[in-house]
């Protein structure tokens, strides 16, 4: 039944999230064209202000969320009601810190942003305020669908919601161009989205509000706070280290710079997402390896996910290299473009940070957060010191190369450290060379492609950008594929779609 879970869940969210990243796509279109980059920077510098404020919520989510597995597991009713009365008291506390805090920042507003004055600028704030707020009072329910493994019934309601919020995005942008009836259009479907889904939970789990409900054990309140503790510090070195970017760039260049930063990062952040799908799809059932494998067996299947983790990252890489320009300019005009040494920044860190999925795996499933829970707070301050440094020195890509600072310096480290040394049990150097053996043969399949892409075939920029997909479809998969066809890992792959392919066709004879 996990099985089946994992694949329903992995498959719905991969369509759902293409299908949201389109949308997303089109929306973004008309919110540029129609009220331009300074609203759009207003709406990334907000949404990492919000996220600030959103680290009151301490990781509380997460660790409720492990904390419902066994009971609802064991069919443990009373204990599932008691801690989602626990978890509703906790969010209802927290919705009014983060509320009250929201509300003190606002005469700090002006210190976030340069270089755009608004009359509605606290108006705007106070709407996105208010929408994170309902997550907290009507939208803490949606936790027990997660840990039942039905997160694909969130996300098909997600989609719908996205779908009516991009819809009437446009609408309101094309008939008013107004940003604030556009933030409380948002609202409005967020709410009705986080009613439906309470109205789901208690049809499918009407017991969580009559069953007599059970005390926590001091055990169980140690390892929860334990739990919490060590999210808490994870949540807050990836703020700092994912999130500050957009508050760096406001306050030291300007805010319609943050406007054309967030297309590259909407880009950048929805082929990361389709990757995460695929990649925690195949690597769903590699928990079960953790229990009853032997550390050989665990190492085998782990440099099979980083292979296929390098393929699809590598490609998306190359991808980004040689397409994002080209595409910002068709979407929404050359002007919304940086400078091509910005971009290569941009794609190492997307390199980078794509690469940390598959060792990231074995060190969730085996339990590691707690080992490294400072780790965190040390590229977090590495991270907001470079990028300040920088950017005062060498502007924009200054801010991104203190991300790639952080990115090689403490993580880089210390999680292949763990794996190796309490799961796989072997030495840490296999790691790098396999590591920079991926990297430089995407290296230098880049800077083919990116010269192949560069050869001037037509003056239509359609069909140039269109040459330029062909060669990015085409040029790194046969380079890989001439690279890597005698290693183990691609047999592998292939033996597995060998027998999916023949799977299909028992199951098309059947139905025939």
């Amino acid at each position: 039944m996990r099985i089946v879970n994992s694949i329903r869940n992995s498959s719905v969210g991969l369509v759902v999230h293409i299908s949201i990243m389109i949308l997303n796509f089109i929306s973004r279109t008309y919110f540029v064209r129609l009220l331009g980059t300074e609203y759009l920077g207003i709406n990334g510098l907000f949404t990492n202000i919000i996220s600030m404020l959103n680290l009151a919520e301490l990781g509380v989510g997460s660790a409720i969320t492990y904390t419902l597995y066994k009971p609802l597991a064991l069919g443990d009713k009373s204990k599932v009601a008691t801690i989602m009365g626990v978890y509703k008291k906790i969010y209802y506390k927290i919705g009014t810190v983060v509320l009250g805090i929201g509300i003190a920042l606002i005469p700090f507003l002006n210190l976030f942003i340069n270089g755009m004055y608004d009359k509605n600028i606290v108006l705007i704030f106070l709407l996105f305020l208010i929408d994170t707020i309902i997550s907290y009072f009507l939208g803490y329910k949606r936790t027990i669908l997660e840990a039942d493994q039905k997160i694909y019934i969130l996300k098909l309601v997600n989609f719908v919601q996205q779908l009516a919020s991009n819809i009437l995005a446009i609408v309101i942008l094309i008939l008013t161009k107004n940003y604030v009836l556009y933030l409380l259009m948002r609202i409005l479907v967020h709410i009705l989205e986080d009613i439906f889904i309470i109205k789901i939970v208690e049809n499918r789990y009407s017991y969580i509000s009559y069953v007599t409900r059970t005390e926590f054990s001091l055990e169980e309140k140690k390892e929860l706070s334990k739990n919490i503790k060590a999210l808490f510090l994870h949540k807050i070195g990836g703020y700092f280290i994912f999130s500050t970017d957009n508050l760096i760039i406001s306050k030291f260049i300007s805010i319609s710079t943050v406007g054309i930063f967030s297309n590259y990062t909407l880009i950048i952040e929805s082929i990361n997402g389709v990757i995460k799908q695929i990649i925690n799809n195949i690597s769903a059932s590699y928990g079960n390896l953790i229990a009853k494998e032997s550390h050989d067996k665990k190492f085998d299947i782990y440099n099979k996910i980083m292979f296929l983790n390098f393929w699809i990252g590598g490609v998306s890489a190359i991808t980004l290299f040689c397409l994002i320009n080209p595409f910002i300019t068709l979407w929404i005009g050359n002007e919304y473009t940086f400078d091509v040494k910005i971009v290569i920044v941009m794609v190492i860190n997307f390199y980078i940070l794509s690469m940390r999925m598959s060792i990231n795996i074995p060190r969730t499933t085996a339990g590691l957060f707690f080992n490294d829970r400072y780790v965190c707070l040390i590229e977090a301050a590495i991270n907001i010191i470079t990028s300040i440094i920088l950017v005062n020195k060498i502007g924009i890509i200054g801010v991104l190369l203190g991300t790639t600072i952080t990115a090689i310096s403490v993580q880089f480290i210390t999680v292949p450290y763990l794996c190796y040394k309490h799961i796989f049990k072997r030495p840490l150097k296999e790691y790098y060379i396999r590591y920079f053996s991926y990297f430089m043969t995407t290296l230098v399949t880049a800077i083919i492609t990116y010269f192949i892409c560069s050869i001037n075939i037509n003056s239509n920029s359609y069909i140039k950008f269109l040459y330029k997909v062909v060669v990015c479809v085409i040029v790194p998969n046969v380079i890989f594929l001439c690279r890597y066809i005698k290693l183990e890992e691609f047999k592998y792959y292939i033996q597995l779609l060998k027998v999916i392919w023949r799977k299909y066709k028992i199951i098309n004879n059947i139905s025939n």
